[in-house]
């Protein structure tokens, strides 16, 4: 349904998402193609389309209806019986909205007609009386959160019709993954702008026309910047006589797109403005500036600001703020104080719009913990060339849809303005990196197009908002995308041999993947982060101490992860909260530890199998520790690792006495078992670690073949009897020794506990296959085996013969 989901983005992860209107994209750009036509041309360009999400869908029976008249519930007080004229015929339906009233226009939802919080509208019996729809509110609608009364459509609408089309539902929303390094595509119009570079078509940027008063701004206001170097420019705007109330509907509706929520006219100018041109700018109200004075300045240590969020910070030297005379009123850069914040009562507004170090605003913003989307903007190195026109749009919106007037003229701080770069490019180069052969007319066209200017001598001048193109190579990059990689002929373009091999330990883990791929399992990759406290609160960090990051990237990844077992939890709880109902993934990574004061690394392999399935013929499968024990013997086995074993282990994150170490000869090879009840999971999970470093060590490295003996197999078949503790791999150790050359293989086949065994005992069955490769073996050279296996079964573990015979078959 419309606008469930959260606006961008990840900037821990390195990708940011933006999400984006295929509705709004056409204010600046005629698109001739559908939205997946679209996507597959962005991502020509490299810009990769995530999801798309149809808002419309279960809204096709949201219709307009009129309601001719309404009457008490006969059984329900506070409830009202409507009738509503839909064009073709009359429909009764049960409302208790305060602003029924006769000859409104309300939106009609029929049987069939889906929710935004999921709900799918039926037609039903409300205390004896049938209801054949709903009359919804803009709530119900997710298209805000207002929900007193019926929406109320305008007059001019025609009964029957859609809905959808008025409220911008049936729209098109993209997530689009968006690279750190282009920071001018966390804007509409930079989509748009590379949209006009696929058509060719004509770009429309809107134009800030304002009718100033006589009044100056810079009579009323004063601005003093501390901190040049933090703030390189800084630009302010006055309205005055601002009608603070609710914005229209078709800023709100937008706002929903982009994943936020309304607050009020002047706010919500804002946040169009930083979606639409991608500047983030901030609104003061100026009576609440003690004498109406602006001050950029680091802060003083321990000085403390309350947030719009209702969160109260103390800061430190390294954090810059906006402050008035007296007191921060904004962390800049990051989120406004609550002191200064436009509110209803609000009548006078300042307007920012600045530039700031984005190192800086990315240090303040991890130490502090506060991600905005202002933040993430300025992190990214904002185009300080834009403040001027982020600043006009907003107070001509401003103006318009809050009735203020605009003061004369802005003030402008700006330390050291900069011309825009300018690159040489040479068209040799250019053909010669990109094996074509272009005219120089045909790379000032394909540049032109991404608004990117050269003269006679191929001399590119930059814009402002494309900082990350920087060297010649850059601009030829460009010529390569809109150009069209798909265009760039496969040649190969230097000749002579290159010696080149790969390590064996590479090999060794392409194969560990094929092998696990075999086995079902999928590959997943996760960030190599941990939080402290949510590793030690599910113990996963019990004896072993977290490496800390100095400059962490944010407060819940302190520290480096010690362990690939919680990512991998969290990974498949994620899959099993959105539907999968089986699955076994699989993660090779390094993980890291404090050993001696010194952090060291390792790399590893986990495993996790979770959830249950039923298959064609009705029968279910649940996933259990012995399915993973069995899946880690087989990639252990295909991976030519000898002299494996188990043996039981306690783990504070996996469940008591479902708990294995996987043993490598007498060294621990890693983990087995099932995570614990403490981790609060949907589903059971069976996990497993490895370390590859010993895997790949203890791997055979060398196969050689062996032929088949043609010599007949001895099979004996051992029923023992044990202490019901005694592990049954430390059995199968002691008959694969004392086995000798002519053992084969040793299975345990089955185990009993029940009438005939002590109390405390149980047993346990073996099945033994015996072959000599040069003879036929005698009942005598089995024999002598079988007493050695059982001498040392007696002396070495207490373990007897249960019934005292050997079985031959």
């Amino acid at each position: 349904m419309p606008f469930d989901a959260l606006t961008f983005s990840w900037s821990e992860v390195n990708i940011l998402r933006m999400r984006v209107s295929y509705r709004w994209l056409f204010d600046y750009v005629d698109i001739p193609m559908n939205p997946y036509e679209l996507a597959s041309e962005l991502e020509r360009i490299g810009i990769e389309t995530e999801e798309i999400d149809y808002t419309g869908e279960g809204l096709d029976s949201l219709i307009v209806g009129e309601i001719r008249s309404h009457a008490p519930h006969p059984h329900a007080p506070g409830l009202r019986v409507a009738e509503v004229d839909v064009g073709t015929e009359t429909l009764k339906v049960v409302c208790g909205a305060p602003n029924l009233k006769n000859k409104v226009k309300g939106a009609l939802a029929l049987p069939g007609t889906l929710l935004a919080d999921g709900t799918r509208v039926t037609a039903s019996e409300i205390r004896g009386v049938l209801s054949q729809g709903m009359l919804v509110s803009e709530r119900e609608l997710g298209i805000s959160d207002d929900h007193s009364g019926i929406i109320v459509l305008p007059e001019s609408l025609e009964v029957g019709a859609k809905v959808a089309p008025y409220y911008e539902l049936d729209d098109y929303i993209f997530e689009l993954e968006i690279t750190p390094n282009r920071p001018d595509l966390l804007s509409v119009i930079g989509i748009a702008r590379e949209i006009s570079a696929i058509t060719g078509g004509r770009m429309r940027v809107p134009r800030s026309k304002i009718r100033t008063s006589d009044e100056k701004t810079e009579d009323l206001v004063s601005l003093h910047v501390k901190d040049a170097e933090g703030c390189p420019r800084y630009m302010a705007r006055v309205v005055k006589g601002v009608n603070v109330r609710k914005s229209p509907r078709w800023l709100t509706i937008r706002l929903k797109k982009c994943g936020l929520n309304e607050v009020n006219n002047v706010v919500d100018v804002t946040n169009y403005v930083l979606f639409e041109l991608g500047h983030p700018l901030h609104a003061f109200d100026l009576d609440c500036l003690d004498e109406r004075t602006i001050v950029v300045r680091r802060a003083s240590t321990g000085e403390g600001i309350l947030t719009l969020d209702g969160d109260e910070k103390t800061l430190k030297s390294d954090v810059l703020v906006i402050a008035d005379s007296y007191k921060p009123v904004a962390l800049a850069g990051i989120v406004g104080g609550s002191t200064s914040g436009v509110t209803h009562s609000t009548s006078n507004v300042l307007l920012e719009s600045a530039f700031f170090n984005p190192a800086l605003i990315r240090r303040a913003s991890r130490i502090l913990g506060i991600e905005t989307e202002a933040s993430i903007r300025f992190e990214k190195r904002a185009d300080i060339s834009i403040l001027p026109e982020a600043l006009d749009r907003a107070a001509q919106l401003i103006s318009r849809l809050a009735t203020g007037k605009v003061l004369h003229g802005s003030l402008d701080f700006y330390s050291q303005p900069q011309p825009a770069p300018r690159i040489p490019l040479r068209r040799e180069r250019v053909n010669m990196l990109l094996g074509l052969n272009l005219t120089k007319r045909e790379i000032k066209r394909s540049l032109r197009r991404i608004h990117i200017q050269t003269d006679s001598s191929l001399v590119a001048t930059v814009p402002s908002f494309r900082r990350d193109l920087k060297e010649e190579v850059d601009l030829i990059e460009e010529v390569a995308r809109i150009h069209g990689y798909e265009r760039i002929p496969s040649v190969r373009q230097w000749k002579g041999s290159f010696a080149g091999a790969r390590h064996a330990r590479e090999d060794f883990t392409d194969q560990l993947r094929r092998k696990l791929s075999g086995l079902g399992f999928t590959e997943v990759y996760s960030l190599s982060f941990a939080d402290l406290k949510e590793s030690e609160a599910k113990g996963f960090s019990a004896g072993s101490e977290l490496v800390a990051l100095r400059n962490p990237l944010s407060e819940r990844w302190n520290s480096l992860r010690n362990t690939l077992l919680l990512s991998l939890m969290k990974v498949a709880e994620t899959n099993l909260n959105r539907g999968r109902q089986c699955m076994k993934f699989f993660e090779i990574g390094r993980v890291f530890e404090n050993r001696s004061g010194f952090p060291e690394e390792e790399e590893r392999v986990a495993l996790l199998s979770a959830g249950e399935n039923t298959f064609w013929d009705g029968m279910e499968y649940h996933a259990d520790f012995y399915d993973l024990k069995g899946d880690v013997e087989s990639l252990l086995n295909a991976m030519d690792v000898a002299d494996i074993g188990f043996a039981s282990a306690e783990c504070p994150f996996l469940h008591p006495g479902r708990t294995a170490h996987i043993l490598l000869g007498e060294e621990k090879l890693g983990i087995l078992g099932e995570l614990t009840p403490m981790q609060k999971l949907s589903r059971k999970m069976y996990v497993a670690e490895l370390s590859l470093e010993m895997l790949f060590e203890h791997t055979l490295k060398e196969r050689r073949y062996q032929p088949i003996s043609r010599f007949p197999v001895v099979q004996r078949d051992l029923a023992l009897l044990a202490n019901d503790d005694l592990p049954a791999g430390d059995i199968e150790r002691v008959i694969i020794r004392q086995g000798g050359q002519y053992l084969e293989s040793v299975t345990l086949f089955d185990l009993y506990m029940g009438d005939g065994v002590p109390e405390g005992k149980r047993g346990l069955t073996y099945r033994m296959r015996f072959r000599a490769k040069d003879r036929t073996l005698e009942d005598a050279d089995v024999d002598r085996v079988m007493e050695q296996i059982l001498s040392s079964l007696r002396e070495d573990l207490s373990v007897t013969l249960r019934g005292g015979s050997i079985g031959d078959t």
